[in-house]
């Protein structure tokens, strides 16, 4: 305190107390970096929690690969998501932890189809010619259901022609060959040759009516095209024929009897000498469009191929990178006066009610998109818009609206909300504007810079989903009065024609031993049917060749798509004001149990169509919803009838809003909300592998030196730790991905801490063991021989010599402590979490080693860990410590530990030792924080005090808990000289004696004469 701020009036003895020993303020904790796979959550957006149950709330909880489920349908990883079960070990005694979830992305430059693009195919080009016209070739096969009978058709040439409708029912893909129907073809047996025919792209009888509708399914466990190499499985060939039905509670219902699996047709992850190896698996089926559309006594059904319009088996192959879910747009409602009016101009909006063909009829106003990328959330989540109010106030002209995001498997007598956004508006000057509720930023990869751009306006308060606003809506250009009122449907195929064209031979046969074309031959054609043989056309017709004593047909085909509400009186509801129209998904109209086939509906569409954009002639949009198409049976304005929808309606004046000649009038009779689905999420994963990242074998995802631009997989990683490149974008200290072992990865993580400075990298070894998520021998077989010296042989041949990274081996046994299951993790997981443990029971300065802070059977690795793969002798300990590769070992009484703490520095020094190498880490950052708080000062002597106060004691404390030995710090003139103050500089130095651990202990016993005393 100066002298000139105490109050001097009589003599006396003035004393104020000056404490300059107090410790800076440490800031807020940074943790380390994880980058992996896991259930679901954001992808490629760094992000940051606290806790292992926020980290649940997000990512979901760790993946053993051991869960048993309908595969295609569950989504669940098959293989062990290493990442999670680090953040897991690291989060039990620290945080925070930064975590980058891995999905399948691509380069820009990505050409080469098989490898380079994300993303799976079906067919299997590495056993067969690519894929033949005749459908032999494995890719996407429809099964189709068809009402039989529907006008009383009569069989025989010129009979009544039969007039009926057909949905696709399910899709089989097959890697190759094709999957066939066996039995009686529309019109009565033909035989060909003695032998009856059979096959795809005919009309076979349902073997049962309703509820089952049953077929003969035949697929072949064989190659299908010619010069394809021998199924390994079984050189013969198998058919495997089964019954199939879509009862969900029959023995035969088609998801209990047929392979859900994709993995299982892949030969390295399925014994070969078994009959589990598998040609094909089911993907999606379409239980609700069976119910809604196949109502008669029978029907037929026939398989064909789902092609593209470019080729035949585009219709299997989704060869793209990860993408987030969306809604379709939600639009606003018809502000015409049209009581009494069904003018030329009104009728623009049938069928469909299409706000595009309206013509400004109504305004497209917002649509949603996950967060997080990929198929998850558009399996979990749905979108209500609740509460529509229009404005009542003649001074804000703009209405209100609630956005609730509700568990899809929810009905609308009981909602199961998830988050809820209350008084939202379209006004952008307004607090409650709905990008400002909800939030708009989203994050994009500039490939050029390598870095990750921020685009948005507005903070993402919502965890699920963010809002896209319309261009005319943030701009104010709409008219104020304008409420969200309906919603585009999901993009879907377009549906198509079959008429059937009389041919009496020509049919395909099908035994047991020979496998022909599956198809249908006919005046010396093939006919594939896949849906692009007749391109540029949104009707399409297929001509199907039939007996020529069958009755002639005409069938409208239809792609499932998310049903609408029809009517508000329904089972669940006790007030019918409380329904919901719009999207729901339910099993029957009536029904109010979720139906899993509407994941199969949302997702993404295959080939080159987009899954967000229709193009009018391969894909289109389900449905254009309003609640202008709301229809009240008794007319009135004020009283309630039966209340249901009709498409079209308000065209035809017969909807509640036509005849009353307002919008308001919906909302006055409480009919206020309606509700939207997700689509078109999609993980840019080869299914057909447990682990997406699979870095063994000729088969590898990412195999060795893979360039970016040619392996997907690859260029996922990099991109993940090219964002931890950046210090001001993402804070870490430490950087891990469990379970990457490709060299041309782990060293560049290496390198990316040592650009930083400020961060180490925990890498795993390559080679030693191979995971059963890669392999499918057996567990003994996996291990190599001589694995300690094929580790120490790898990383030797790096050659690497970085302070900034370190490594462990071998493997470990850990319990998943949520499901009880065992797994085998990559070590850098144990060794993250005796980090964690170390710096919550000491600091990071301590050696994250040793029985007292590396002992992982006492729980130092934050989660239980059982067993080691390979017990290591005292010589194989040695051969990987002189390689720097620190030991996990297991000793008969003291248990599993971690037995060293060396840094990849091949150069002797202080950090060839983690434990120094963390201590810097610490120190530099902590230091630089300090000195950026004094930029900007007056470079005099005065600030070089401040900075000095400040470290000193900070270096104080750490040399206090046995960090430091001894330190210095210089900042005067002889460090920041007046060259340096011209040039705006501060120079420092900072002298540090680094404590050492104890990593060797020597004890000499003395063996004396009985006369010789101790004392000498």
């Amino acid at each position: 305190m100066s002298a000139k701020n105490f109050k001097f009036v009589s003599p006396g003895v003035f004393i104020e107390e000056i404490d300059n020993s107090q410790l800076p303020q440490i800031s807020d904790a940074i943790g380390p970096v994880v980058i992996g796979r896991s259930r679901r959550g954001p992808a490629f957006i760094p992000t940051t929690v606290q806790s292992f149950s926020e980290f649940v709330t997000i990512f979901g909880d760790p993946v053993a690969g051991q869960e048993a489920s309908d595969q295609w349908r569950s989504g669940v990883p098959k293989a062990p998501t290493f990442a999670a079960y680090a953040a897991q070990a690291w989060l039990k005694n620290s945080s925070p932890l930064t975590f980058v979830r891995l999905l399948g992305d691509q380069s820009s430059q990505a050409a080469n189809e098989t490898t380079a693009k994300a993303g799976w195919t079906a067919a299997d080009t590495s056993r067969n010619s690519g894929g033949s016209t005749d459908g032999t070739g494995g890719g996407a096969y429809g099964l189709f259901l068809i009402n039989s009978g529907s006008t009383g058709g009569t069989l025989g040439a010129g009979g009544t022609v039969e007039d009926v409708d057909g949905t696709l029912a399910a899709v089989i893909y097959s890697r190759y060959g094709a999957p066939i129907l066996s039995g009686t073809i529309r019109g009565g047996d033909l035989s060909v040759n003695g032998t009856t025919a059979t096959g795809s792209n005919v009309f076979v009888e349902s073997l049962d009516g309703a509820p089952n509708y049953s077929f003969k399914l035949r697929l072949i466990n064989q190659d299908g095209a010619a010069g394809g190499t021998t199924n390994p499985a079984n050189p013969q060939g198998v058919i495997e024929e089964t019954v199939i039905n879509f009862s969900r509670s029959s023995n035969n219902y088609i998801r209990k009897v047929l392979n859900t699996d994709p993995t299982k047709t892949n030969t390295n992850l399925v014994d070969t000498d078994s009959d589990v190896v598998k040609s094909y698996f089911l993907g999606q089926t379409y239980e609700r469009a069976v119910v809604d559309t196949i109502t008669g006594s029978s029907c037929y059904g026939v398989i064909l191929q789902l092609g593209g319009e470019t080729n035949v088996d585009d219709g299997g192959k989704f060869k793209y990178a990860t993408q987030a879910a969306q809604t379709g747009w939600f639009f606003s409602q018809d502000l015409r006066n049209t009581a009494g009016d069904a003018d030329s101009d009104l009728n623009q909006l049938v069928p469909e009610y299409n706000p595009e063909v309206g013509q400004g009829v109504v305004d497209r106003l917002f649509k949603f998109h996950t967060i997080s990328t990929g198929e998850e959330e558009q399996r979990r989540y749905k979108i209500s818009i609740e509460d529509i109010r229009y404005s009542r106030n003649d001074n804000n002209p703009y209405g209100s609206f609630t956005v609730s995001i509700r568990d899809i498997k929810d009905n609308d007598g009981a909602r199961v909300y998830v988050e809820r956004y209350s008084n939202c508006n379209l006004d952008p000057s307004s607090p409650n504007y709905l990008a400002k509720k909800i939030g708009d930023r989203y994050y994009q990869w500039d490939e050029q810079e390598r870095r990750v751009v921020e685009y948005g306006t507005y903070e993402n308060l919502s965890n699920i989903v963010r809002v896209e606003m319309a261009p005319a809506v943030d701009a104010s250009q709409v008219n104020p009065e304008v409420l969200p009122f309906g919603n585009e449907g999901p993009i879907k195929y377009s549906d198509f024609t079959i008429t059937s064209a009389n041919q009496e031979e020509g049919f395909s046969d099908q035994t047991t031993t020979t496998l022909v074309t599956p198809v249908v031959l006919g005046s010396g054609s093939s006919y594939p049917m896949n849906f692009g043989s007749l391109t540029g056309s949104a009707n399409r017709v297929r001509t199907m060749v039939e007996p020529d004593w069958a009755a002639p047909l005409t069938a409208s085909i239809n792609f499932p798509e998310v049903p609408l509400r029809l009517s508000a009186s329904t089972g669940e509801l006790a007030n019918q004001k409380d329904a919901y129209f719009g999207a729901t998904f339910t099993r029957t109209g009536s029904s109010v149990v979720y139906d899993q086939s509407m994941q199969d509906v949302v997702y993404p569409l295959a080939g080159a169509a987009s899954s967000f954009v229709a193009d009018n002639s391969e894909t289109e949009t389900s449905w254009y919803f309003s609640l202008d198409d709301v229809v009240d049976a008794d007319g009135t304005a004020t009283a309630l009838g039966s209340v249901f929808y009709q498409s079209g309606s308000r065209a035809l004046g017969t909807s509640a809003t036509a005849m009353s000649g307002t919008y308001k009038a919906i909302l006055d009779k409480g009919f206020d909300q309606f509700t939207a689905p997700m689509f078109g999420g999609f993980n840019g994963f080869n299914i057909f592998e447990k682990e997406p990242f699979q870095q063994y074998g000729t088969d590898a995802a990412i195999p060795d030196n893979a360039p970016e631009t040619e392996y997907a997989m690859a260029y996922s990683v990099r991109k993940a730790i090219d964002m931890f490149a950046d210090p001001e974008f993402v804070e870490g200290n430490l950087l891990t991905a469990p379970g990457i072992v490709n060299e041309g990865l782990t060293t560049h993580m290496i390198n990316t801490c040592e650009g930083r400075g400020d961060a180490m990298a925990i890498i795993d070894p390559k080679g030693g063991y191979t995971p059963a998520s890669a392999d499918a021998r057996t567990e003994e077989n996996r291990i190599a021989t001589n694995h300690v010296r094929q580790v120490v042989d790898n990383m030797t041949a790096r050659a690497l010599n970085s302070s900034y990274g370190a490594t462990y081996y071998p493997w470990v046994r850990i319990s998943d402590t949520i499901t009880g299951a065992s797994l085998w993790a990559p070590p850098s997981v144990a060794a993250f979490g005796a980090m964690s443990f170390n710096d919550n029971q000491a600091a990071p300065w301590f050696a994250p080693a040793g029985f007292n802070r590396g002992g992982l059977s006492a729980g130092a690795a934050g989660i239980p860990v059982t067993n080691v793969r390979s017990k290591l002798t005292s010589k194989e300990r040695d051969s990987l410590y002189d390689a720097n590769i620190n030991p996990i070992a297991s000793f008969p009484n003291e248990g599993i530990v971690i037995f060293g703490q060396k840094t990849l520095q091949v150069t002797p020094s202080a950090l060839d030792r983690i434990n120094v190498r963390r201590l810097m880490i610490f120190v530099k950052k902590e230091i630089s924080r300090i000195a950026a708080n004094l930029l900007f000062e007056p470079n005099v002597p005065a600030t070089w005090a401040r900075f000095t106060s400040q470290v000193n004691p900070f270096l104080f404390g750490i040399k206090n808990d046995f960090g430091l030995d001894a330190f210095k710090v210089v900042l005067d003139e002889t460090t920041t000289t007046p060259d340096l103050i011209d040039r705006n500089v501060i120079y420092a130095k900072i002298f540090l004696k680094p404590t050492k651990a104890v990593e060797f202990f020597a004890i000499d016993f003395v063996i004396t004469n009985s006369g010789a005393g101790f004392e000498d």
